[in-house]
């Protein structure tokens, strides 16, 4: 379990640190648009990087009696949907806090 929070919380901290670096736009339409830039793109890169390394030091740290190869593979689509997860959420509070104090309203196409 500790392994689980050691790769999780680098998680939380880059998806933070990728959520500033998105671009945020209000179209001529005024609907909103975002976009990742090449900032964003590195750190989803350290960022799965660092869930596997920290899995192999894992491994290497807990010795030949303990069995946890792999578990960066196992934990992976956790680890995503972290990282989507709150990403998403900071990138939405930041056109929230641009639009005003209520939820932003992004317009789907079948609504336009």
């Amino acid at each position: 379990m500790g392994t689980l929070v050691v790769s999780f919380a680098p998680a939380a901290a880059l998806s933070t640190i990728r959520a500033l670096s998105v671009r945020i736009w209000r179209a001529d339409d005024g609907s909103w648009w975002r976009q990742g830039t090449a900032v964003t793109l590195v750190l989803w890169l350290v960022s799965i990087g660092s869930h596997f390394g920290i899995d192999v030091l894992a491994t290497r740290l807990a010795g030949p009696a303990v069995d946890i190869r792999g578990l960066g593979n196992a934990t992976l689509l956790r680890y995503l949907a972290l990282s989507l997860g709150l990403q998403n959420t900071l990138v939405t509070r930041r056109v929230e806090n641009q639009v005003g104090t209520g939820p932003a309203r992004f317009q789907s196409t079948a609504q336009r």
